[in-house]
């Protein structure tokens, strides 16, 4: 039997003193280790999910957006990693004790680093996106779905969500009403995603008429959304939206009205004879602005598309007599032949509406196209602005 005070039981005790300490130690490394592996991911995961989803980086293509997420937290990660082995350097011999030399090989920080800063995190990008669960499908897009707040939508979005779901021709023509008398940005904006977004707004002749009248009330407020909307469209893919109206004058009254003209000549000179000839050409501009505004109202089945004609009779509906940056848009539109007549024609109408003195000349080579629809239109725009002209030098 031994005593405290034995040589041999103190010697045993004094032994196992620096195993202990040097168990517990190398424990406290390897938690420190461990810490060092997981946090890299675990943090980016987090600060990548917390930027994305305040800035609704979920609302891109889905598919992108987890695309970027994975890159973003597999990047951060190494960095975190990389920076993480730096900084607890001091940490770990501190820590580590007798055992500081191996958390502290540089094989092992390697490796630590490989595994915290690349391999983890792709592992848990994949099971992420892979894993699926019961009814939410994978653990991504059940955590997307938490993440995106229910849109609520603003009295003039629940109106234009109305114009544009609505199947009703009368109902969408009272919502675009609602949307002209908000006065607000927010409405004007409304307006302009019916038009771009809903056909149907822009082939019932009696929807479009409202629509034009609803967006030219917000006079140059809607110049960029509406020149912005024209150029979105593919002049290779307008479509020719003019050319059945005047195929259609050709082929049915075109002779009709050139025989009562010739008829009408024969009468000896006179001013009826001359009043005669003016009422026959006032009639036949008159049906073929018909004609041009019919086919207007079917352009997107012939394979036309709406928005172009929109554009410019929003423009030409405005109140507004000056705007160089129109004016320089409807010149440009004007001479492009790859739109239709009745775009073009528009478009010279908006010059004479804008324009003055030192655009007249530019219109007279208009009169010598064999676009009769453009011709005609031409012959208005001239008249129009002689008339502004005219009536600016009596003043």
């Amino acid at each position: 039997m031994t005593t405290p005070s034995d040589p041999a039981a103190l010697e045993k005790k004094t032994e196992r003193k620096p195993i202990a300490a040097a168990i517990g130690a190398f424990l406290w490394g390897l938690g420190l280790l461990l810490l060092e592996l997981l946090l890299p991911a675990l943090i980016a995961g987090g600060v990548i999910w917390y930027l994305f989803s305040s800035y609704n980086v979920w609302a891109i293509e889905r598919t992108l957006s987890l695309v970027l997420y994975g890159a973003a937290v597999i990047v951060l990660a190494l960095v975190l990693s990389v920076a993480g082995d730096s900084l607890l350097a001091a940490l770990r011999r501190a820590i580590a004790g007798g055992s500081a030399s191996f958390f502290n090989n540089a094989n092992l920080r390697l490796v630590k680093m490989a595994l915290g800063g690349l391999a983890l995190p792709i592992a848990a990008v994949l099971a992420l996106n892979l894993v699926q669960l019961n009814a939410a499908g994978t653990p991504m897009q059940a955590m997307i779905a938490a993440a995106n707040k229910p849109v609520v939508l603003t009295p003039p979005g629940e109106v234009g969500q109305i114009a544009v779901s609505s199947k009703d021709p009368s109902t969408k023509l009272h919502a675009i009403q609602v949307l002209e008398n908000f006065r607000t940005l927010d409405a004007l904006n409304e307006l302009i995603r019916v038009a771009n977004g809903d056909p149907a707004a822009l082939t019932d002749a009696g929807v479009r008429a409202g629509l034009v009248k609803a967006v030219a009330s917000y006079g140059l407020s809607a110049r960029s959304p509406l020149i912005s909307m024209f150029n979105s469209v593919d002049p290779a893919m307008a479509g020719k939206s003019g050319a059945a109206s005047s195929g259609l004058y050709e082929q049915y009254f075109a002779a009709g009205f050139e025989s009562l003209k010739a008829d009408t000549e024969l009468a000896p000179a006179s001013s009826a004879r001359d009043n005669r000839l003016a009422q026959i050409q006032a009639a036949q501009f008159a049906l073929k602005r018909s004609l041009s505004e019919m086919e207007t109202g079917t352009s997107a089945s012939l394979g036309g598309d709406p928005r172009l004609d929109f554009v410019m009779q929003a423009f030409l509906a405005m109140d507004f007599s000056t705007d160089k940056d129109v004016l320089a848009f409807a010149k440009t539109v004007s001479a492009d032949a790859r739109y239709s007549g009745q775009v073009r024609g528009d478009a010279l109408l908006l010059i004479a509406k804008l324009g003055d003195k030192n655009d007249l000349d530019g219109l007279y080579p208009y009169l010598k196209t064999t676009d009769s629809l453009l011709q005609a239109r031409a012959l208005q725009a001239i008249a129009a602005l002689q008339d502004k002209i005219n009536h600016t030098v009596g003043k």
